[in-house]
């Protein structure tokens, strides 16, 4: 067998929540946002640090006293109880009060400043606090609680002299008092000059016919084992001109040798790396200015991803914010543009639309679509800063899927495997082999319900109702048998089938033909379509069983079906398919008829056929296994909730033999499984559709 997990059952309010969002300081710009320890909130402006004190129920942003000055670029939480704030002074690369604050969570009044060394070509050297710069332009804690800074350059200008410190990153271990920074003007005049970082050129009183190279870098991400730095392209002293690159190093600050520039990534030169994120599984996630997109680094190979492949999720016009990318332990990344925010579901490929979500302030009421930072509470809750305040969400993957490691192979059985081994075979010429295709549209994010139209919601909607992943005896179709027939004396033409077909929905609501009726197109094995229409009287079609009968019957046997299996999906159970009165009145005499001289009786009781389901909370996919005894066995229906570009749909494929074999009746038993399975999942499906919209 490929796959049969246990799952825990979500419980009902958690399938039902709403996505919520709550706006704090609107009209206020932040550039960055940082949770501490205490699940306090912290945010960086142009006019100093911020605090959301969630302890004194504070329901705005305040500002931290002593920070006016601060024009805050980065914030970060380390594991001893500090927040860390990167800034620049105010007004610009040339102010005096920039550098880095570390702020104790428990006072945030007893602030520390660190300034940064003397320690530039022209300069006598003056140890201060070891950072690189006066221009902090990012932060990050690695797993040992060590804190990095990436600094970009800040310069000098006193008549005659003009003299850049360049830019670099500073490293604090928590096990010294202050910071240490590579590729200084002391690493250089004493021989230590690091390969990767060597000295810019230019840097002192440069002529007119030189341009400073001011080596900038312009944000850090770290982690478990390693941590990344983003450099912009400089000319060292050398005359060795080096692109934008990104560069790792192991937790002790030494480089590993490994590096990726534009032509790593196979696009154009030009513009930098804007941001990184390094994920618990160690994969790299890079943003690029330029509107160039973003890159991924898994197990070491490159995926770019931009408009031109991702259109839907990376619009046209869309630029990346710098350092506005951050994510949560599920593996989730959210990616903060100027048109809105890009969210990465945590599983599927990075150059799938389906594993990605665009929000915006249009189809999701963000309160900007101008995302400029943002951190992960606790991995479901979202704070996002905006050019138009701070906003927390439960928005991205909205309710964590619950995780369970129980093994599998509990659920090992003879008579799946066997079906998971004929589907690997080719089987395709055999006349009792079946296949078809259905599609459904459940949401769009513009929709009813609009803002729980992601695959995970759908997902745990069907989770939670078994009647919305598997069929109930009002989704059976009228007249079966005849349909079979009709189809296997008339299978080489395009045959417009009209029959009675019941269905739980009111009619007004669904799509109809120009007669009224419920209309569905469903795909047939010879590549046609075939139409069901509702146009005659019941009593016409159905000579022997009246309409009210069929439904009374059919209510009945829905609540046998209620009374025999769980609500919700649960695998490594058997579900017992409840069939209508009207299905087994025709099965019987298909048993008298049929089975009995070619197929050796081999069908079990007709009240109800059993199926094994087995829900994947990885992949969002459902697969239905018919057991022995089944109508439709031996077969498997795979059910795959699909998100792209705003929208969700219910891919399902039904495949499998007959057990009557490769013979006449099984070839009028795979005919069947094409009508009566297209016809089941759509109504499902529609079911489904109708469910989501009523947002239950």
């Amino acid at each position: 067998m490929k796959k049969c997990l246990l799952f825990l059952w979500l419980a009902p309010l958690c399938l039902h929540a709403q996505m919520q969002m709550n706006s704090y300081n609107p009209g206020t710009s932040f550039t960055c946002i940082a949770v501490d320890s205490n699940y306090n909130i912290w945010a960086g402006r142009s006019n100093g640090v911020y605090q959301l004190n969630k302890s004194a129920n504070a329901t705005t942003f305040t500002a931290l006293a002593g920070t006016s000055n601060f024009n805050v670029q980065a914030l970060a939480a380390d594991h001893w109880g500090y927040i860390w704030a990167g800034h620049n002074g105010r007004g610009g690369s040339t102010a005096a009060g920039g550098g880095i604050e570390q702020i104790p969570i428990n006072n945030p009044a007893g602030l520390t400043h660190y300034s940064p060394d003397r320690n530039a070509q022209c300069f006598t050297y003056l140890a201060r606090n070891g950072i690189a710069t006066l221009n902090c332009a990012g932060l990050a804690v690695d797993s040992n609680g060590s804190v990095w800074s990436a600094h970009k350059y800040h310069d000098l200008t006193s008549s005659p002299d003009y003299i850049v410190t360049p830019g670099t990153f500073s490293f604090n271990n928590m096990a010294t008092l202050g910071f240490v920074s590579r590729g200084t003007w002391q690493d250089y005049i004493n021989g230590a000059e690091p390969g990767e970082l060597p000295y810019p050129a230019y840097t002192c009183n440069p002529t007119v016919s030189q341009t400073p190279q001011t080596r900038n870098v312009y944000c850090v991400a770290a982690g478990k084992n390693e941590a990344w730095i983003s450099v912009g392209p400089y000319t060292s002293k050398s005359g060795i001109s080096f692109p934008a690159r990104v560069l790792k190093y192991n937790l002790d600050a030494t480089y590993t040798g490994v590096s990726a520039d534009f032509a790593t990534l196979g696009i154009p030169a030009g513009g930098i790396f804007n941001g990184l994120w390094l994920t618990a599984t160690g994969d790299l996630w890079v943003t690029m200015s330029a509107g160039k997109g973003f890159a991924v680094r898994r197990k070491g190979n490159w995926t770019y991803v931009n408009t031109a492949n991702l259109s839907c999720i990376f619009p046209a016009g869309a630029s990346i914010n710098a350092n506005a990318i951050w994510g949560n332990r599920l593996g989730q990344v959210f990616i903060g543009t100027n048109k809105g925010l890009i969210v990465y579901h945590g599983s599927g490929s990075v150059n799938s639309k389906s594993s990605y979500t665009f929000y915006t302030a249009a189809t999701h009421g963000l309160i900007s679509d101008n995302i400029l930072g943002g951190v992960s509470e606790k991995d479901s809750i979202q704070w996002i800063a905006t050019s138009n305040g701070i906003m927390s969400s439960t928005l991205g993957r909205n309710y964590p899927l619950i995780k369970d490691t129980a093994d599998y192979h509990v659920c090992n059985l003879h008579a799946i495997n066997d079906i998971e081994a004929q589907s690997e075979q080719d089987v395709t010429g055999r006349k009792d082999y079946h296949i078809y295709h259905v599609e459904t549209e459940v949401c769009t994010t513009t929709g009813p319900n609009g803002g729980n139209c992601n695959a995970e919601y759908v997902y745990k909607l069907m989770k939670g109702n078994v009647s919305l992943t598997a069929p109930t005896p009002f989704d059976f179709p009228y007249d079966v048998l005849g349909v079979v027939m009709l189809k296997a004396a008339n299978k080489n033409t395009v045959a417009d089938m009209v029959y009675r077909h019941v269905s739980a929905f009111d009619p007004a609501t669904m799509e109809t033909n120009s007669n009224g009726g419920i209309k569905y197109i469903s795909q047939v094995l010879d590549g046609t379509y075939l139409a069901l229409h509702n146009t005659a009287p019941s009593n016409k079609k159905v000579p022997w069983l009246s309409d009210r009968v069929d439904k009374d019957f059919r209510a009945f046997w829905m609540l046998k079906q209620k009374a025999d299996n769980p609500d919700s999906v649960v695998a490594c159970h058997t579900y017992n398919l409840y069939n209508s009165q009207l299905f087994i009145n025709d099965r019987v005499l298909y048993d008298r008829t049929l089975d009995n001289w070619v197929c050796g009786n081999q069908l079990r009781d007709t009240r109800y056929d059993q199926v094994w389901i087995y829900p994947n909370d990885k992949d969002l996919t459902f697969t239905n296994y018919t057991q022995p005894g089944h109508f439709l066995s031996p077969g498997k229906v795979f059910r795959s909730v699909v998100e792209e570009c705003g929208k969700v749909k219910i891919v399902t494929v039904g495949t499998g033999l007959s057990y009557c074999g490769s013979v006449g009746t099984g070839e009028n038993n795979a005919i069947g499984n094409i009508i009566v399975g297209s016809i089941l999942f759509k109504n499902i499906d529609l079911r489904l559709k109708k469910t989501f919209e009523a947002g239950h």
